[in-house]
């Protein structure tokens, strides 16, 4: 799956100590950066080139 089909849909994020995060990805950088805003209003940037697993969650950004 290409990076770029990751924006604006809802997606899980597991990092490789099993942290697992979701959040709706609000826009793709340079095809490596993915900005994630969290249901709890905070915002980050994952570096797809560190060993982070990425999901799509449902297609839509709203959860649905």
């Amino acid at each position: 799956m290409k990076i770029s089909e990751y924006e604006n849909k809802r997606i899980r994020m597991t990092t490789p100590s099993g942290n697992v995060r979701e959040g709706t990805c609000i826009y793709v950088l340079k095809d490596r950066f993915v900005g994630v805003l969290y249901d709890n209003g905070v915002e980050t940037a994952w570096d797809t080139e560190n060993p982070v697993k990425i999901e799509i969650v449902c297609s839509g950004g709203t959860g649905e």
